[in-house]
């Protein structure tokens, strides 16, 4: 054998193309990994650490015991054992789970609540179970679960993530120092409970915990974190008044990228921004459960610029998930116009601004250049909606979109209302003058009518984009018609007029690239 493949880094390099990860399956190549560590000693190793490296259920650790045994129930198969579990048991187990590092538990385990018990008493003379684990990832698990489970801390645990789990969490206060990320999302929770764990870390990079409201003491230790990118927690009004009563001046965090307040109400949100300074922060994802009156809405945008750094903010979303009752009255006014979005200009080197609020656009088309005009490098722009729901006051003409790109070259996505009334024309030469948006750009042009003279000039206004990666988009669901005030025949008719523009686009886009084709191929026959 050559003597690169006795040298471990190589062979874990090669033996990685054997790791099949499937986004939601997690399996592994269940023939090579194992064939590769029964060929010889020196791939055994190796191949069993890529093999082992990430576990998603203790059903493989019961599979490999003499005395395990399956059953399937409902569709479902089931591991078991037949005895209690003995030191060549034991040793099997854990000359497997020390190549562990990512520990994704997802209960029901596939194996019954009897090999969570044994599995929970290792010998005395073993200090852990998983002593390699860096990653651990527990999903709702049941109190039979909670022994195993004290198994996973060590100092090796650099992240944890929690979902629907109550008790568990007081395992992880002790035996792992070094956690990074933190992930906790449930709503059954105590505040200071968690806030009191946080505090336990003193290297955390990422915290995500969009349900609680964090302590004093937590904030505190939060800000003085020298490496702290991602901050995700809920906003209420008690939280800023205490913040208020604590910290006269604004509260900084010096090194957060990313932003992500959640809050049940707006005025709490625009509170904190006001008494938050984030001198670096890149995303600011803003999450509330109600529609904003005018005011609060105002507010919110207005806070921004003293907040962030106008130079480092690069993508707003601001976003409900409304709780309101049909019943209940909607606040007005119901339109996003130029003055609200005026304040955003000041982030120049903004590349996302999505505001998908319910409510209408109120932007004209030389507003909405003027606002566009001071982000030369944004990306996408989502406001407002325009669907069967929502209607806007604002529309921009096909010239008005070719303006557009030449002040945003790299506009990738583009939601807002099309104006294509009385175009029957396009001047002679390229529809965009020479511009393009990017493979994998998305133009939603929501509810916008279209007349039937406008079809064969729009097939080529839209033709120069780059198929087929290019997608056009319209609201009108025809499938559906009784959700618009418009009737059933109106909405399937603009519902074909836009997908005969998307045909006749490819279709002329595909023209384009034949004749290109084959002038080069002519060109090189003739040189």
């Amino acid at each position: 054998m050559h003597p690169a493949l006795y040298v471990e880094e190589i062979l874990l390099e090669i033996f990685g193309y054997c790791y099949d990860r499937e986004e939601y399956t997690m399996c592994i190549n269940k023939t090579d990994l194992p064939a590769l560590a029964r060929t010889c000693k020196a791939f055994r190793d190796p191949a069993l650490d890529i093999l082992w490296a990430e576990l998603y259920s203790l059903a493989p650790l019961i599979r490999c015991l003499p005395g395990a045994s399956k059953q399937i129930v409902d569709n479902t198969t089931i591991y078991s054992l037949n005895r209690s579990l003995e030191q060549d048991d034991w040793d099997i187990i854990l000359n497997f789970t020390r190549r562990v590092r990512i520990c994704q538990l997802l209960w029901p385990f596939a194996v019954t609540s009897e090999c969570v018990k044994e599995l929970s008493k290792p010998p005395t003379s073993t200090v852990s179970i998983f002593p390699n684990l860096c990653n651990a990832l527990i999903m709702d698990p049941s109190d039979d679960t909670f022994p195993f489970l004290r198994h996973l801390p060590g100092p090796r645990l650099e992240v944890i993530k929690f979902s629907y789990v109550r008790d568990a969490i007081e395992i992880f206060r002790e035996g792992c120092p070094n956690i990074t990320t933190f992930d906790y999302d449930s709503v059954e929770l105590d505040n200071d409970a968690i806030s009191s764990l946080i505090c336990q870390w003193s290297k955390l990079r990422s915290v995500n915990c969009p349900h609680v409201v964090p302590t004093i003491a937590a904030l505190t230790h939060l800000s003085n974190m020298p490496h702290l990118r991602h901050l995700s927690v809920e906003v209420c009004d008690a939280l800023v008044d205490r913040v208020q009563s604590t910290w006269p001046s604004p509260l900084t965090f010096p090194t957060l990228i990313q932003y992500h307040p959640r809050s049940l109400y707006w005025a709490p949100v625009s509170r904190f921004f006001d008494h938050l300074r984030l001198p670096a922060v890149e995303q600011v994802d803003v999450e509330l459960a109600c529609r904003p009156t005018e005011q609060e809405f105002r507010s919110l945008l207005a806070t921004l610029p003293g907040t962030c750094n106008h130079q480092s903010l690069i993508d707003i979303n601001i976003h409900t998930f409304e709780r309101i009752a049909p019943s209940m009255p909607v606040p007005d006014p119901q339109y996003i116009n130029f003055h609200h979005l005026y304040p955003l200009t000041v982030f120049v080197n903004l590349r996302a601004i999505r505001i998908p609020l319910p409510r209408s656009i109120d932007l004209s088309e030389q507003e909405l250049l003027q606002l566009t005009l001071s982000w030369p490098r944004l990306e996408e722009f989502h406001v407002g909606r325009h669907d069967n729901k929502t209607r806007g006051l604002s529309a921009i003409t096909p010239g008005g979109f070719v303006q557009l790109l030449g002040q945003c070259r790299s506009l990738t996505r583009f939601n807002f209302p099309f104006n294509t009334h009385g175009y029957t024309e396009v001047h002679q030469g390229h529809p965009w003058h020479g511009l393009k948006m990017p493979d994998g750009a998305v133009i939603d042009v929501g509810v916008s009518p279209i007349e039937e003279a406008s079809i064969e000039t729009l097939g080529i206004f839209f033709h120069v984009a780059p198929f087929p990666q290019f997608r056009l988009h319209d609201g009108w669901d025809y499938l559906e018609p009784i959700y618009f005030e418009e009737g059933d025949e109106l909405v399937e008719l603009f519902n074909k007029r836009w997908s005969r523009v998307r045909s006749l686009a490819r279709k002329h886009r595909m023209e384009r690239d034949n004749l290109l084709s084959s002038l080069r191929n002519r060109g090189q026959h003739c040189g």
